[in-house]
């Protein structure tokens, strides 16, 4: 996108009229019409010289056919154009200076990246029920894109699912979740009818019995995600587009599920959660449209925000984008230094998860360095040890504490950032308040 807007800035204007009162007059390209085709329906045409409508209407239609056929059109592969007489300028600074001065209307789009943490997706979970709170708005409504791993897939499927009215699910909902069925979904035998050494050898029996095979079966997570999901809900009936993460484990190749791709737009909603959740050591692999293998996608990318961000359009001045992870764990879950086999194979996937959740925040910290205020990341550093499987309550009222702690920083993040021009684009509050996201 970054590449198709200097093409766009550099030919449809070398200097325009607005960029300075004191500057020397503009030459302008000869002003040409073009009728742009977008998916088979025919668009307003617009003026080739006219840059700032050109690229108001290019960042709103955003779509892959107009690009193109603008591209086409103007031909070139420019980068730098002429300033006011102090030499060549990028066209991203320029760009900048006009943004500035409000000579561009930037269309800004917003979206969601959830990361993957097993019971910890209750701290996200919470924070998207607080901000569905603060705006009166369901997630989907300001969220151009909602994309996830693991549980935060489940997440993100879960808040663009229709309900059988039509309308969104709630955050509310999916917190719920995490409180009541928790332990159905990592169900732990109790032994409550035997004695004590059958107690202990049952123990000892699953043990052994994990060192070959997953923890859990998959029946009570499929009960779960088919009961707040659907059981006939395919990902085209997503009420927006959404990507979840998963690995094959036959060629050990990522996989995107996009709900807006061909080849998994006919594929059950249901099936693509417990797709990107199949921890390996926890759950079985999962087969899922024209893969026989799929495991958990926090294997290679615990939080696809990354990814989000090209799917906005990959330009920070105008992607907005919240990035909600499950908190990183205390040091003890480190791998150790003589770790062999037996010591390093439990912390191993959480020094994964948390390896990945650092380096992608890293790369769109220095991404948005010119834009701070459009990103804005949560993943708090925990001061208690909470297992991916972990059910305790007391444990999830911790987590729960620690979201709480960050909810008037979320609330400033939406109500006075640029999320807030997005929620003012935004028409439907009174969906919200039919599915349950309303405040009185």
């Amino acid at each position: 996108m970054k590449n198709f807007a200097k093409l766009l800035i550099t030919n449809l204007a070398i200097i325009s009229p607005i960029y300075s009162s004191a500057g020397p007059e503009a030459p302008v390209f000869p002003p040409g019409t073009v009728e742009i085709q977008a998916e088979g329906t025919a668009l307003r045409p617009f003026d080739l010289a006219n840059y700032k409508d050109a690229l108001t209407h290019i960042e709103t239609q955003r779509t892959e056919s107009i690009k193109n056929q603008v591209k086409q059109s103007l031909n070139t592969n420019k980068s730098v154009i002429p300033s006011d007489g102090t030499g060549p300028v990028s066209v991203e600074d320029y760009i900048d200076n006009q943004v500035a001065r409000g000579a561009i209307q930037v269309i800004s789009e917003a979206g969601v990246s959830i990361g993957g943490g097993g019971m910890r997706g209750y701290y996200p979970a919470l924070m998207l029920q607080q901000c569905e709170k603060v705006t009166n708005r369901a997630t989907y409504q300001f969220c151009k894109r909602i994309d996830g791993t693991s549980i935060g897939g489940i997440l993100g499927l879960g808040l663009a699912t229709p309900t059988a009215n039509g309308q969104p699910h709630a955050a509310s909902e999916y917190v719920k979740i995490f409180e009541v069925n928790g332990v159905d979904i990592f169900h732990k035998p109790t032994r409550a009818r035997y004695n004590v050494i059958g107690k202990i050898i049952g123990k000892m029996w699953d043990g052994i019995h994990s060192l070959t095979h997953h923890r859990y079966s998959s029946a009570g997570l499929e009960r779960v995600v088919k009961t707040h999901l659907g059981e006939a809900t395919t990902m085209e009936q997503l009420l927006r587009p959404t990507l979840v993460t998963a690995v094959d484990s036959n060629t050990q190749q990522p996989v995107f599920i996009r709900s807006d791709s061909d080849l998994f737009k006919s594929c059950l909603v249901w099936k693509a959660a417990c797709a990107t959740s199949a921890a390996p050591t926890f759950f079985e692999a999962c087969q899922f449209g024209p893969y026989a293998s799929l495991q958990d996608g926090g294997l290679f990318c615990n939080n696809p925000v990354d990814i989000l961000y090209r799917d906005l359009g990959g330009m920070p001045r105008n992607s907005i984008i919240l990035s909600l992870g499950t908190g990183i764990v205390p040091p003890a879950y480190r791998i150790p230094d003589d770790a062999g086999y037996a010591t390093a194979l439990l912390p191993a996937l959480e020094t994964v998860m948390n390896a990945d959740a650092f380096g992608r925040e890293q790369a769109m910290r220095e991404i948005y360095v010119n834009h701070p205020v459009n990103y804005k990341s949560f993943n708090p550093e925990l001061t208690f040890a909470m297992d991916l499987d972990d059910t305790d309550p007391d444990k999830l009222a911790r987590l729960k504490a620690v979201a709480e702690s960050s909810y008037e920083e979320l609330a400033n993040f939406v109500q006075n950032g640029p999320l807030r021009r997005v929620l003012e684009r935004s028409d439907a509050p009174a969906a919200a308040a039919a599915s349950g996201c309303s405040v009185s």
